[in-house]
């Protein structure tokens, strides 16, 4: 699966705009520069403006050539062409999330208080969960993109069953984490951490249950 100009155009527009957001809030934004946030949105990490106004924009060209990559190193890059036609969404919806906390950290780091708003990434983050969540169970087999346990590279059967269980789970996790908002913020943050590392024991015990299932396949 090769990138074309369809696929890719909008994945590249999300990253020249996190470029553009660094130009947009440089004059505005201290030396040194906020780079974490506490549970309560207040800054308790700084760095040089230079590198903390461009760790955001990095992270999400970085991020955007692993994802473009991926296919084309991929041991298993026939099975790509299976999903190619969901990948782009994919890749389009971590994009876009790396432009939103690229917008989040840089407007909170040139805002007088510096407080980032918390509410507003964990819906950023529960969005992507929601989508993910609809097109995982239409991934094929693969070492890059979904549940990769020992059991699911294994077996085709276990991979499409398992992808099944937590395409669901993660749709659930998303509106969950959205939800959560209405919360305190340190139940908010309970939500989000209890919740992934749910999804990661349940599917991981899962795949190797189904493995071990004497009348798989």
């Amino acid at each position: 699966m090769r990138p074309t100009f369809r696929t890719e155009f909008l994945p590249i527009l999300m990253i020249l705009a996190a470029w553009g957001l660094v130009f947009w809030y440089w004059p505005q934004l201290p030396d040194p520069v906020p780079t974490h946030w506490g549970i309560d949105g207040r800054p308790d990490d700084w760095m040089p403006r230079l590198w903390g106004a461009l760790i955001g924009p990095l992270a999400a060209t970085l991020v955007y050539l692993v994802l473009t990559l991926s296919p084309l190193i991929d041991p298993r890059s026939r099975n790509w062409a299976a999903f190619g036609g969901i990948y782009p969404v994919i890749k389009t919806g971590v994009t876009a999330l790396m432009l939103f906390i690229t917008y989040l950290a840089l407007s909170a780091a040139a805002s007088a208080d510096q407080s980032l708003h918390v509410t507003r990434l964990l819906v950023g983050i529960g969005l992507l969960f929601v989508v993910l969540g609809n097109y995982l169970p239409k991934v094929r087999s693969n070492f890059f993109v979904g549940i990769r346990t020992p059991w699911t590279l294994s077996s085709d059967e276990v991979w499409v069953r398992t992808h099944r269980l937590a395409g669901k789970l993660m749709v659930i996790m998303g509106f969950a984490i959205m939800l959560s908002i209405w919360l305190p913020l340190n139940w908010a943050f309970g939500v989000v951490m209890g919740s992934t590392i749910g999804l990661v024991v349940v599917t991981f015990g899962y795949s190797y249950w189904l493995f071990r299932q004497p009348n798989r396949g």
